[in-house]
């Protein structure tokens, strides 16, 4: 998959998307996919532009491949979301976050109450 990003500061990154696997009793992230060829101002900028179109109606993963692709790594939404990770060929990770990124990893609710009925957090 290719996406062009306007306003080129960074050229020719590839990035790896994971998205969180929420089960009753686990949260682990899955890789999806890599994207190559990637452009923009900042890792953030691209970033937004990788959350938009996996947010938007004609979001690849929606496609029934797309949808094969998610139950075949375990994955287990469509959209990109809180908590999702992108990884850069140059070894820059953000992370989703309520709004924005963040270079730390994000809990969502979700994740927080499956946490507490764990014990890892209280």
């Amino acid at each position: 998959m290719s996406v062009m990003i306007e306003n080129k500061k960074l050229d020719n990154l590839s990035a790896r998307i994971f998205y969180k696997s929420v089960k009753e009793d686990s949260v682990k992230s899955v890789e999806l996919l890599k994207i190559d060829n990637l452009s923009g101002s900042s890792h953030e900028d691209i970033g937004e532009e990788l959350f938009m179109i996996f947010n938007e109606e004609n979001n690849p993963l929606a496609s029934p491949n797309g949808q094969a692709l998610i139950r075949a790594k375990g994955a287990s939404h469509t959209s990109m979301s809180v908590g999702d990770s992108i990884v850069f060929s140059d070894g820059v990770v953000i992370h989703v976050d309520d709004i924005g990124f963040s270079k730390e990893p994000v809990n969502s609710f979700v994740d927080e109450i499956i946490y507490k009925k764990m014990g890892l957090i209280v």
